[in-house]
């Protein structure tokens, strides 16, 4: 069994630094995680346009009041929400270039230019039979046009990679500045991107957004299905317990992720279904309170163990999980590695995943729809994401299934820990904290810290 647990995680580990290593998804991944604080000032100007009020009545009192201030509100939701494929688009093809050590500035801006010169259809005003106003229709740059901006930003990028590491660019001589170089450096490989995107869709009526929003539907129902929401969970959990941060096989979601919830965020302010079940802030509030497994029930067991040890990492560990970090927890007790709290490491997760999709899919509970500081305690995430009191209940209930099911595994371990400490000192069994991985023990984690570009973390 343990050779087959080795292998395993040999396996895992290997999966993960394959991952880890693909600049493609890294790149995608620091992109989408660049454009979260714009999430979050949409979110806080959606609060100023429709505010959680408990009682209908402050509702309409509200809405009256501020009746002349709320389409300006809307303004900056449009502006940041409601373009998000844009600097989505800009920041990936970034950070790809980075990675391959082009100009990430040209990068970025022939992404912006490409994916405007291909959102179709274009749109005219016509005034006496004239066109008065050209428009681009904003729904494409918005949640809708996700996809096709990182796909555009990919491309461009290694178009250019492409021509400048074989010298097809135009050649200034040494003696001009370098500003203006690497704007001539980019000039050609920005042509060739912007023009074969445009003949694409305009020269060969390739509609461009259509196909990839027909593509790109299968992965959100994939992940609003209860199997991927549990696929999504128990992938968390398992390489967790290899001591493996998750966000090296699940980064993949990132993009999904975002565009479920600015979906949401477009629709709520519409006053449309909400139509997505599991963004991000699905598995945060919900799911994995207090970090992977649902720490959060885990740390106000450890306030009540008799063993020296588990008392000593509840008093390092029990506030840092009220804030959603869970690494002293995970490394000090330590459950990575530790068979006898995997059990509700991995069924804790799986039980609230169940019950919270069931909540959203009967709309027990208004969905997720705004983005909320991942340091904030699960209450106010659960209430601040939904505007729904009812998801405090839905909170509560989940809590209380996850604080029940460590219960027996949790004084099972402490009573092995105080066995142990009556005839003599030793360390909690399990992975000891000095053989973890460095690239592994970090403070932090990326799925409760989405508004820094980081390369390690969880999520």
């Amino acid at each position: 069994m343990r050779g087959f647990l080795e292998t395993l995680k040999r396996g895992l580990a290997a999966a993960g630094e394959r991952t880890g290593r693909s600049e493609t998804l890294l790149s995608v991944r620091d992109g989408v995680v660049a454009v979260l604080p714009l999430v979050l000032i949409g979110s806080f100007f959606y609060l100023l346009v429709e505010p959680p009020l408990v009682r209908v009545a402050w509702q309409k009192a509200y809405a009256a009041a501020m009746a002349d201030w709320i389409p300006r509100f809307v303004v900056v939701f449009k502006a940041t929400t409601g373009m998000i494929a844009i600097y989505a688009g800009f920041s990936i093809a970034h950070a790809l270039a980075r990675r391959r050590e082009v100009d990430p500035l040209a990068a970025g801006l022939t992404s912006v230019t490409a994916f405007l010169a291909v959102v179709a259809p274009l749109k005219a005003t016509f005034v006496d039979g004239q066109p008065k106003a050209w428009a681009l229709p904003l729904e494409n740059a918005g949640p809708a046009g996700l996809f096709a901006a990182i796909l555009i930003a990919l491309y461009v990028v290694r178009v250019q990679s492409y021509m400048v590491r074989r010298n097809w660019v135009v050649r200034l001589p040494p003696s001009v500045p370098e500003a203006v170089f690497r704007s001539f450096q980019s000039l050609l490989p920005a042509l060739i991107g912007i023009s074969s995107l445009w003949f694409l869709v305009h020269g060969l009526g390739f509609d461009l957004f259509r196909v990839i929003a027909l593509l790109s539907r299968p992965l959100q129902a994939v992940g609003n299905s209860l199997p991927g929401i549990l696929a999504v969970v128990l992938v968390d959990s398992v390489i967790w317990l290899f001591g493996i941060h998750a966000i090296t096989i699940l980064a993949v979601m990132k993009p999904i992720w975002l565009a479920m919830l600015t979906q949401n965020m477009e629709a709520a302010l519409a006053g449309q279904a909400i139509p997505n079940l599991a963004p991000r802030e699905f598995y945060i509030w919900f799911v994995w309170m207090g970090g992977s497994g649902t720490s959060l029930a885990l740390a106000f067991h450890l306030l009540r163990a008799r063993s020296v040890a588990l008392r000593g990492i509840a008093k390092i560990g029990f506030m840092p999980a009220l804030f959603n970090i869970n690494d002293p927890i995970m490394f000090g007790v330590p459950v990575v590695m530790n068979p006898i709290l995997a059990v509700p490491f991995v069924v804790a997760p799986v039980c609230c995943a169940i019950t919270a999709w069931a909540a959203f899919s009967f709309d027990l509970v208004t969905r997720p729809h705004l983005d909320i500081l991942w340091t904030l305690p699960a209450p106010i995430g659960a209430f601040g994401s939904t505007g729904d009191p009812r998801a405090l209940a839905l909170l509560a209930l989940n809590f209380g299934i996850a604080f029940l099911l460590y219960a027996p595994f949790v004084r099972a371990y402490d009573r092995k820990l105080v066995a142990q400490e009556a005839t003599g000192p030793s360390a909690p069994t399990g992975l000891a904290p000095a053989s973890i991985p460095a690239t592994t023990a970090t403070a932090t984690t990326e799925q409760h810290k989405p508004l820094l570009a980081a390369s390690v973390g969880r999520k």
